[in-house]
């Protein structure tokens, strides 16, 4: 009931549960969830009453941009639907995973539409560090 886009929230048709749907929204929209998938929930006597989609979400969009990567190098799955798996890595997951390999193009690009100086972040850090 909660969309991000198309005309149902162009002419505010879209209603969201206050605490619950409105912070999925808004962390779908910062790009910090990653889908798991949908499934059918049934009522009690068998009939299915909508369809839900799961999401696992994380603190920021790096965060689910290492999730996801790293778990395509560890093949580490999500879970079903019904039953996501939205757990951490353990520090040996961590120290095996090849960040080298991981895309940090989405990241990259919203320093860049930030029109972030990062040369004068990088200077800022090494006199704290000289320091």
């Amino acid at each position: 009931c909660c969309k991000l886009t198309g005309w149902g929230i162009d002419l505010n048709l879209t209603s969201c549960k206050k605490h619950g749907e409105e912070n999925l929204a808004q962390k779908r929209n910062q790009g910090f969830c990653h889908e798991v998938g949908s499934f059918k929930k049934k009522k009690l006597i068998g009939i299915t009453k909508k369809t839900t989609t799961t999401f696992c979400c994380f603190p920021n969009k790096l965060s689910r941009i290492l999730q996801e990567q790293g778990r395509a190098q560890r093949n580490k799955g999500w879970g079903a639907p019904e039953f996501p798996d939205c757990s951490g890595f353990s520090t040996e997951e961590l120290e095996k995973m090849d960040f080298s390999r991981m895309d940090l193009t989405e990241i990259s690009n919203d320093v860049r539409a930030k029109d972030i100086d990062m040369e004068k972040i990088k200077s800022h850090l090494q006199t704290k560090m000289d320091s």
